[in-house]
């Protein structure tokens, strides 16, 4: 698993963080716009990409309510590593629902994303 990145306090985020993750909050619940939770999708994956951990945990959210495990599972296990402490409880029910080698790529699919992302 991706060691954990220092716990950021929640109701602070860099200032980078709203153009993409904050756009696909206001899509997913529709505030201030039409609710499409397509291109919530869109702007989570892009602030995602750029290692914010509330949108990966949004990402593993939202592949779960739609049932794709491994998308699910791989963001959640990131938004984790991030320091987003309500993931446990997710992955459990995620896990639960996925074969033993189903986790295991997930876990490996985690592990490359972080290792891509996070040069030392």
């Amino acid at each position: 698993m991706p060691s954990a990145r220092p716990k950021a306090s929640p109701s602070r985020f860099p200032a980078a963080w709203f153009p993409a993750c904050g756009t696909g909050l206001m899509y997913h619940n529709g505030r201030g716009v039409a609710q499409d939770h397509a291109k919530a999708l869109y702007w989570f994956r892009k602030a995602a990409a750029q290692g914010f951990a509330k949108a990966q945990f949004n990402l593993g959210v939202m592949y779960g309510v739609a049932q794709d495990y491994m998308p699910a599972a791989k963001w959640l296990i990131l938004a984790k590593a991030g320091g987003i402490e309500n993931t446990n409880k997710l992955l459990s029910l995620l896990e639960s629902k996925m074969t033993p080698a189903q986790i295991a790529e997930a876990q490996r699919l985690a592990n490359q994303w972080w290792k891509a992302h996070h040069k030392p």
